[in-house]
């Protein structure tokens, strides 16, 4: 009998323990989810010339140059590059490169077609490039040579004739315009509405086990560009920022702007949709979410677990958001009723509860591994998040802050 009273009297001790509350900034009523307001934060970039080549469309089996449908010409020109380019080095802000090339020649008589004519060459382009912002650049300074890698020749009764003393002064009068236009190709190129297919094509939303990710409209743009060896370095300037939420954003299209101001900051807004919390909630508590009512109003969030001690129990919450010294977002609570239950199931019912709620923290570390992990091209070092502010609505739990840290382009 004695061993029996030990036993129940340890019972109620332990039921009776408090678990007392976390403590931290309570959040604040808000009629509706504020809205955020994008910066404009650093990107380092290193783009392959390979890369940058197909982001142009400069690729193999590609037209550089194409005179044939040019009325009055004599020797209308069709040059396709057999290989991607290959870049050189030159002095400052000048690139050279060569391209290989499939030359086909139609030459006409009093518009009497006199035969095919075809070689492989290989061009020599020297440009200079100089690159500002997206608004203020510019190639120029274009010189196009070229050297024979298979002489030009002509095909007749089935037996090749080599004509290369014909061609090369026709190639030479030709040169002028096929400079102009090969250059005129990479000026246009490099226009921002010929650009914005690159900036559109990422994706800006992204799921994730706490909601959608997604990135608002950015505008983009380029400098501080250098010219290296193998790769273009420089920086984008990209104004956006960032949601975390249980709806799917619908954003307008990327666009370049000319940009001056810079930073390290992307703003975030994290929302938590009652529904999200619900799930949360009964995941931690062990019991099924339609066990867990959630509502709010301007005072407080009003938390109603069903069934827990029978059918007919329930525990009333007045649930108080949390935001932690360290920065992390917890739960806690201002008062708690339990209905339905008998006396000596109430302590140990309550001490659940109580354990259930503390065990729920979201750290703000979470928001930098979904970017890192889920946002495309996108890496974040020495990564910094400091939360703002704390509030709720009748729709859910949010937050503001903003991410700090170095942002480059994942290689």
């Amino acid at each position: 009998m004695r061993y029996y009273i030990i036993i129940l009297a340890s019972l109620l001790f332990f039921a009776c323990k408090r678990i007392e509350p976390l403590q931290g900034t309570i959040a604040s009523f808000q009629k509706q989810s504020p809205q955020i307001q994008s910066k404009t934060i650093r990107i380092d970039f290193k783009v392959s010339y390979d890369s940058l080549f197909s982001l142009l469309g400069i690729q193999k089996g590609g037209t550089l140059y194409n005179s044939e449908k040019q009325p009055g010409l004599d020797f209308p020109l069709k040059l396709d590059l057999l290989n991607k380019p290959q870049i050189k080095m030159g002095k400052a802000d000048y690139l050279q490169l060569d391209l290989p090339v499939q030359v086909v020649a139609k030459p006409n008589i009093a518009g009497i077609n006199t035969g095919l004519i075809q070689a492989k060459a290989n061009l020599q382009l020297e440009l200079k490039w100089l690159w500002k912002d997206i608004n203020h650049h510019q190639v120029d300074d274009v010189r196009l040579r070229y050297s024979w890698l298979a002489k030009p020749e002509m095909r007749v009764l089935g037996f090749p004739i080599a004509v290369q003393g014909i061609v090369d002064p026709l190639i030479q009068k030709s040169l002028p315009d096929i400079q102009t236009k090969i250059g005129d190709q990479f000026s246009k190129f490099l226009q921002p509405a010929n650009l914005n297919h690159v900036i559109n094509r990422i994706p800006m939303n992204y799921p994730s086990d706490w909601g959608n990710v997604a990135l608002e409209s950015a505008d983009i743009d380029m400098k501080d560009i250098t010219l290296a060896a193998n790769h273009l370095h420089g920086n984008l300037l990209v104004r956006t920022a960032l949601t975390i939420g249980d709806k799917p954003e619908n954003p307008s299209p990327n666009r370049w702007v000319e940009l001056h101001s810079n930073g390290k900051q992307l703003p975030f807004r994290v929302d938590f949709s009652y529904q999200r919390l619900t799930k949360i909630l009964a995941s931690s508590l062990k019991i099924k979410e339609e066990q867990v009512i959630i509502v709010a109003d301007s005072s407080t969030v009003h938390v109603k677990l069903l069934g827990l001690s029978g059918a007919r129990s329930a525990v009333l919450i007045r649930l108080r958001p949390l935001l932690l010294k360290d920065g992390r977002l917890a739960a806690s609570w201002s008062s708690m009723e339990l209905e339905g239950m008998p006396f000596y199931l109430r302590g140990l019912s309550k001490r659940r509860i109580e354990k259930g709620m503390q065990s729920f923290v979201w750290s703000p570390e979470s928001t930098v591994n979904l970017l890192n992990d889920h946002v495309s091209g996108l890496k974040l070092l020495d990564a910094k998040l400091l939360i703002s502010s704390l509030y709720f609505t009748q729709g859910g739990i949010g937050l503001f802050g903003v991410i700090e840290g170095n942002w480059e382009l994942k290689k």
